[in-house]
C-alpha cells in the first residue's frame, strides 16, 4: 500500500510539468499588442506567382512607423514574356493607399493607422507563364538613432554631471579639513598665549 502511494506521488511530481503544458490561451497577460509587435524589421525574400496568380502578405505597423515595400521581378517563363507586376497596398481598415504596374517600384509611406498593412501581387499579365520577384518590406523609424544617441547623451551628461559633484564635494572636503586645521592651529597658539 505504501509503495502505491509513493509511486503515485511521483507519477504526480514527475508528470506535473507535462500536464501544464499544451496550448494555451493567457501567454503573456501584462504583454500588449504595442509591446509584442514593435520594432523595426525587414524581410527580404523572393517569390514566385503562377499564371494570372494572386499572393498576398501582410505586415504589422504602428501608427507614425515608416513603412516600406521594393520589388523586383527577377525572371518571366511562358509565352509572353510579360514582366509587368500589379502591386497593391492597402491599410489595415481597407482602404487602397497604393497601385504600382511595373516590373520594379518602391513605396514608402508613414503609417497613419495601427494594423496589418495587406500587399498584394498579381501576375494577371502573364495568364500562360510564371514570373520571380524578389520582395523587401518592412517597417522603421525615423529618428530612431537619434533618440538612441539623445539616450546616450543624457547618460553621458549624467555622469559628468556626477563627476563634477564628486570633484566639488572632495573639493570642499579638502578646504573644510585646511580650514579646520588653520582654526584649530590658531585657536592652540590663542590658548597657549593666554
Amino acid at each position: 500500500m505504501m509503495f502505491l502511494q509513493t509511486s503515485s506521488l511521483f507519477l504526480v511530481c514527475a508528470l506535473w510539468p507535462l500536464m501544464s503544458c499544451g496550448p494555451q490561451s493567457r501567454l503573456h497577460e501584462n504583454i500588449t499588442d504595442q509591446d509584442m509587435f514593435w520594432g523595426a524589421d525587414q524581410y527580404d525574400f523572393s517569390v514566385v506567382l503562377t499564371a494570372s496568380a494572386l499572393e498576398c502578405f501582410w505586415h504589422f505597423a504602428h501608427y507614425g512607423e515608416i513603412f516600406y515595400l521594393n520589388f523586383m521581378v527577377q525572371w518571366v517563363t511562358g509565352v509572353g514574356h510579360d514582366r509587368h507586376l500589379t502591386v497593391t497596398v492597402n491599410a489595415p481598415g481597407g482602404l487602397l493607399l497604393y497601385t504600382i504596374d511595373d516590373a520594379t517600384g518602391q513605396i514608402r509611406f508613414e503609417a497613419q493607422e495601427t494594423g496589418f498593412y495587406q500587399m498584394c501581387f498579381s501576375n494577371f499579365h502573364n495568364r500562360f507563364g510564371m514570373m520571380q520577384v524578389f520582395l523587401s518590406f518592412g517597417v522603421h523609424y525615423d529618428g530612431y538613432e537619434d533618440v538612441t544617441k539623445q539616450k546616450d547623451a543624457e547618460k553621458k551628461k549624467k555622469e559628468e554631471a556626477g563627476k563634477e559633484l564628486n570633484n566639488t564635494l572632495s573639493s570642499l572636503r579638502t578646504q573644510h579639513t585646511k580650514w579646520r586645521l588653520m582654526f584649530s592651529t590658531c585657536f592652540a597658539t590663542t590658548r597657549t598665549a593666554a
